[in-house]
């Protein structure tokens, strides 16, 4: 069957469970994370973290979380090259052919980024995973590839290169305007030059990389209540919700839950982790009769903080583009529409960010299932070190007793309790700038 019904009764189930019913804007992750990022040091942001709450998300309901080759902050600064306002004719040339400097520069990082991605895929093919740990250790995953090999020095140039042409961009711009919000919001995202062994300038936070070295980062935060929300759901104190999920039930209706437009969804509803990689064990392919029950001990919606760099009231004002407001877009780009050079909305550039963390722990699952299905994958989940179902994992029960299979008449029954100790993140509630957002 078309597992979209189960992922559109998972979310459905989740928005009302966890989120307080309604249209939350919520994105559901295909692929939970684990919420097992390190505790960085005063004044930093776990690198984890960071790459999770800086993203730019894909405009979906349901799909694979991807964090893709630039962030929300590397969109916004791209939106900023786009403005066009009244200025003499040769200063519009000048401004013009630094705008088209700032282009070739970035094309050319994301152009090294697709070059290196494909370099590592290529070399998994050819290796495996096993192999690849051997000659990029410890885990042979593209991270550590990159840091080994001379993408990383390549790209490291390319940005340089990149972002001495955008400052010189952006200090024409700032003589040029007499918007006082775009002067300001141009000196908040200069990257700072100062020492990383001091503290960040305002709008900043530092960040380690995976080579251990600091450097100065658009802050991205849980806020105070989002630590205190996080600790609550530790602790088993916020609040728990069931999913209940039947295969035979038609595709539920899920056109008006993501921004007013329809959901998209994608992933395997059903996968197992076996020898470390993850296979699609997709057992409602064939058995309509698959009923399951999630129980969720915890969950917390964890506020993310955005640094005073992002301007929401600004971009709300670019959106409107109303007449007098003194900007346009330069062609072929435009605020809003349908089509692939737009800045906001549905296709837009500058579509959707991370507005808060949706987390849960202490999950416990009840699966009912045709013996003969449940025979077809029997051996493959009991040795599993985790199974996903949905926007859930559970993991660590291979070979224990947090895994009981029981069987009466032709039917089987599976309870399976995750024993991780780390919360998961299931999903993200995204803001959409310049569509009523102010920030």
């Amino acid at each position: 069957m078309d597992n979209q019904t189960l992922f559109a009764q998972t979310y459905q189930q989740i928005v009302s469970g966890a989120l307080g019913g309604g249209n939350p804007n919520f994105q559901m992750f295909a692929n939970p994370i684990d919420f097992n990022w390190p505790t960085a040091p005063t004044g930093q942001v776990a690198r984890q973290a960071y790459s999770l709450m800086s993203c730019a998300p894909k405009y979906q309901a349901v799909g694979t979380f991807n964090f893709g080759d630039a962030s929300f902050f590397d969109n916004f600064k791209q939106v900023l090259t786009l403005l066009t306002f009244k200025v003499s004719p040769a200063q519009q040339k000048n401004l013009s052919d630094l705008n088209n400097e700032v282009v070739a520069s970035q094309k050319a990082v994301n152009t090294l980024v697709a070059s290196a991605t494909s370099d590592y895929q290529t070399q998994l093919a050819n290796n495996g995973l096993e192999g690849m740990k051997v000659i990029y250790p410890p885990d042979g995953l593209f991270g550590s590839f990159y840091n080994a090999t001379h993408w990383k020095k390549d790209r490291e140039k390319a940005n340089a290169t990149a972002q001495a042409k955008y400052e010189a961009y952006s200090d024409l711009v700032a003589q040029l305007t007499i918007d006082q919000s775009l002067k300001d919001i141009l000196a908040k995202i200069a990257v700072p030059t100062g020492p990383t062994s001091g503290p960040a300038p305002v709008g900043w936070t530092k960040v380690a990389g995976a080579d251990g070295v600091i450097t100065f980062e658009p802050y991205y935060g849980l806020d105070s209540d989002g630590q205190t929300l996080l600790a609550n759901l530790s602790a088993g104190s916020a609040g728990g919700f069931s999913v209940n999920l039947d295969a035979s039930k038609s595709q539920d209706d899920m056109s008006k839950v993501f921004a007013g437009f329809a959901a998209s969804g994608g992933g395997w509803f059903w996968s197992a982790n076996v020898s470390g990689s993850y296979s699609n064990t997709n057992i409602s392919e064939s058995d309509s009769n698959i009923q399951a029950t999630i129980s969720v001990k915890s969950s917390a919606s964890i506020p993310v903080e955005i640094g005073s760099w992002y301007d929401g009231g600004f971009m709300t004002k670019l959106a409107k583009n109303e007449a007098g407001s003194g900007f346009s877009f330069t062609p072929p780009w435009q605020a809003k529409g349908n089509g692939s050079n737009t800045v906001f909305g549905e296709n837009g550039l500058l579509s959707c960010r991370v507005r808060s963390l949706v987390a849960v722990t202490g999950l416990s699952v009840t699966i009912t299932m045709s013996s003969s299905t449940y025979n077809s994958v029997a051996s493959e989940w009991a040795a599993a070190s985790s199974l996903n179902i949905g926007c859930f994992s559970f993991s660590g029960y291979a070979g224990g007793s947090n895994y009981s299979v029981s069987t009466t008449g032709n039917q089987t029954t599976i309870t399976i309790n995750d024993t991780s100790t780390d919360p998961q993140i299931i999903g993200a509630v995204l803001a959409f700038p310049g569509i009523g957002e102010i920030n």
